[in-house]
C-alpha cells in the first residue's frame, strides 16, 4: 500500500509559508473553533480538528525554513542555524500550553503543559449579578511511558457581582497539578445596552406630547422595565440618568447608572382626529424650533 503524502501544516491552518507565529496562531484559533468536535461531532470533525491541532504543533515546534538553513544545508561548511529556541528567545516556549480559546460552549484544547486558555462569555444579568459557571477543559500531559494524552477536566468559575468585560482570571485546573486555565470574560452584547465602566447605555423612546408634558415612561433596564419620570420640555438628543442600575463595582457594593440616550418619535400616520389637534397645537402655540424658543 502507497503511504499517504505528508500534510503540509502550512496549507492545513491555511497560512504561507513565511506566516509570523501571531498569523499561525490566529489561524489556528479560528480554524480550532469552527471544527472543534463539540461543534462537529462525529468521526470527520474529530480527524479534522485533530489535523488542525498537529499541524499549529509542527509549527510551534519547526520554523519555516530560512534562506541561512536552506543555505547550510546544501554547504556543509556554511555557518549553522541558530535553534528556534535561542533565536526566538523562547517564544515558541512561551506559547507552549497555549489553547485556543473557545466560545460559550465552554471548552478549551490545550497544545502544550502548564496552560490552557479560553473565553467565558455571560450575558449582561449575570456580570451584575454575578455567577458560577463549569468549563471543560482538554488539558495536554505524559504518562509514564512519556506518551501525550488529553485529559477533561471540569473547573468551576465563580464570578462576582460586577464582574467586568475583558476581565481575565487565573485558576488551578483540579486533578492536573501544575496546570492552570486563564480564563478571559466575555460580556455577550445585549441589544438595548452598550457598556461603559459601570454604566449601561440605552436609547429611550418617547412620544412628543410625553416630552412636552414630562411624563412617566417605561424605560428598560437589565432586570426589567421601571418606570423613569422625563423633564417637561426634554429634547431629543438629551441624556437622562437612573442611578445605581448599572454594573457593580469590585467590592459590590456600589453600583453604576444607566444612562437613556432620548429619542422622540413622532408617528408616521395620522388619523383625521389627532391631525386636527396637530394642526390646532400648531396655530396655538408660539414654540419656533429653529430659534429653539
Amino acid at each position: 500500500m502507497t503511504p499517504a503524502p505528508a500534510r503540509d501544516p502550512h496549507r492545513v491552518l491555511g497560512v504561507t509559508a513565511g506566516a509570523t507565529p501571531d498569523e499561525i496562531k490566529r489561524a489556528y484559533r479560528r480554524l480550532a473553533k469552527q471544527y472543534h468536535p463539540d461543534h462537529n461531532p462525529g468521526p470527520k470533525g474529530e480527524e479534522r480538528f485533530r489535523l488542525i491541532r498537529e499541524a499549529y504543533e509542527a509549527l510551534c515546534q519547526s520554523p519555516p525554513e530560512t534562506a541561512e538553513k536552506a543555505s547550510s544545508s546544501e554547504n556543509p561548511d556554511a555557518p549553522k542555524s541558530t535553534p528556534r529556541s535561542e533565536a526566538a528567545g523562547g517564544l515558541f516556549g512561551r506559547l507552549k500550553g497555549f489553547a485556543d480559546r473557545m466560545n460559550a460552549a465552554g471548552t478549551a484544547d490545550a497544545a502544550g503543559p502548564d496552560r490552557a486558555e479560553t473565553d467565558l462569555e455571560i450575558t449582561l444579568e449575570e456580570a451584575i449579578k454575578g455567577t458560577t459557571r463549569a468549563l471543560r477543559l482538554n488539558v495536554r500531559d505524559r504518562d509514564a511511558q512519556g506518551r501525550s494524552k488529553v485529559r477533561t477536566h471540569t473547573v468551576q468559575v465563580k464570578l462576582p457581582p460586577g464582574t467586568r468585560d475583558g476581565r481575565r482570571l487565573r485558576l488551578k485546573i483540579p486533578g492536573a497539578p501544575g496546570h492552570e486555565a486563564v480564563i478571559h470574560v466575555r460580556i455577550a452584547p445585549q441589544g438595548r445596552f452598550t457598556l461603559n465602566g459601570a454604566d449601561l447605555q440605552a436609547d429611550l423612546h418617547v412620544s412628543p406630547w410625553e416630552a412636552a408634558l414630562g411624563e412617566r415612561v417605561e424605560a428598560p433596564t437589565p432586570e426589567g422595565p421601571t418606570k423613569l419620570q422625563l423633564p417637561s420640555g426634554v429634547s431629543s438628543g438629551q441624556m437622562l440618568r437612573l442611578r445605581g442600575r448599572g454594573l457593580a463595582d469590585e467590592s459590590g457594593r456600589t453600583r453604576g447608572d444607566i444612562v437613556y440616550h432620548v429619542l422622540i418619535d413622532v408617528p408616521r400616520t395620522l388619523t383625521p382626529q389627532e391631525r386636527a389637534l396637530f394642526e390646532k397645537l400648531r396655530d396655538l402655540s408660539r414654540f419656533d424650533a429653529r430659534r429653539g424658543r
